[in-house]
């Protein structure tokens, strides 16, 4: 509280700005006058609220780092604020893409179900995320396997989608190594998308070799799966023998792709955060990037989805500042 009558302006200046930093309103006393000084029993308390101007920046700042993929810190902007309305509008909203940034996938959408369409963007994030939620529900179904090896392709086909611009993300935010994680899981989910094609699921229902030997066409490789069977007939292979795999299985072209990828996953395997020490530059994340969403294209294209249409309504709003 100021009585700003027998105050120094530098008092008045240094309470001022407390008030703006701390968001505490400033009380202002006035009343009758004498000599300067207000008579008593004519003093009037007028409150003030200066804070609400550094609200509004903190507001745009929030939606600078919502727009930068900072979404924590979009976040912590918003939470300090008190004199803006729309603020809980934009916190319902923030909250869902920090959760879906971090693949919590369940969380995002129990946000994003309530937000408010601020962009064309943001209704396609909605149904593209509710579209992924009931098909993991549908997986638990009971589906015969056939149709349920169907659905997984389905999902994983989308969460692969929504890799693909996560890592496009990291790339622009500089995080390249954190890009080339994600890059590298694109390029093995894409094995057991096509894998599902032959109804083979290598995530949950591991690769069995009685079923497999049924399906090879050249009978001269069955001895190599053979020997790669565990005590209960459940084949575990890696990354470039899925590729192989999926050659011995039929689909032309597949031992080309991990050919051509391999260069850009030893990268991956001899960066910092895999098993090696070396940076991952810039231009080799973006280059990886634009291949493996080349690779993954040619390699579904005999499926029946449309991987840009997909990638178009999993991609981030940008959002306006509707304050000035």
């Amino acid at each position: 509280v100021i009585d700003n009558s027998s105050g120094t302006r530098p008092m008045m200046m240094a309470a001022s700005i407390a008030s703006f930093l701390t968001q505490t309103p400033v009380s202002h006393v006035t009343g009758e006058k004498n000599a300067g000084l207000v008579i008593a029993g004519t003093e009037l308390i007028k409150e003030m609220t200066l804070f609400a101007a550094y609200d509004r920046l903190r507001f745009h700042q929030a939606v600078d780092q919502f727009n930068g993929n900072h979404f924590g810190t979009a976040l912590q902007h918003l939470s300090g604020i008190t004199t803006i309305p729309e603020r809980d509008v934009y916190f319902t909203l923030f909250s869902a893409y920090y959760f879906w940034d971090k693949l919590n996938y369940a969380q995002a959408f129990r946000y994003l179900q309530h937000a408010q369409d601020l962009t064309e963007a943001i209704p396609l994030n909605r149904e593209y995320l509710q579209t992924l939620i009931r098909l993991e529900e549908k997986e638990d179904s009971n589906l015969p396997k056939k149709e349920e090896c169907a659905v997984k392709q389905e999902k994983y086909l989308y969460i692969l989608v929504d890799l693909l611009n996560n890592a496009k993300r990291r790339i622009e935010g500089e995080r390249y190594d954190d890009a080339l994680a994600r890059l590298y899981r694109v390029v093995e989910l894409l094995s057991q998308v096509l894998l599902l094609s032959w109804n083979i699921d290598d995530i949950e229902g591991k690769i069995q070799f009685s079923e497999l030997r049924r399906m090879i066409r050249d009978k001269s490789e069955i001895s190599l799966y053979a020997r790669r069977a565990d005590r209960k007939g459940v084949i575990r292979i890696g990354l470039r023998s899925k590729f192989m795999l999926l050659e011995d299985l039929g689909m032309r072209g597949a031992a080309a792709y991990y050919q051509h990828l391999e260069p850009f996953l030893r990268v991956r395997n001899d960066s910092i955060l895999a098993h090696g020490l070396s940076p991952v530059q810039g231009d080799v994340a973006r280059q990886m990037w634009q291949e493996v969403f080349s690779i993954t294209c040619r390699a579904c294209a005999d499926l029946p989805f449309d991987l840009d249409s997909l990638l178009a309504r999993s991609e981030y709003p940008v959002l306006e500042t509707p304050l000035e």
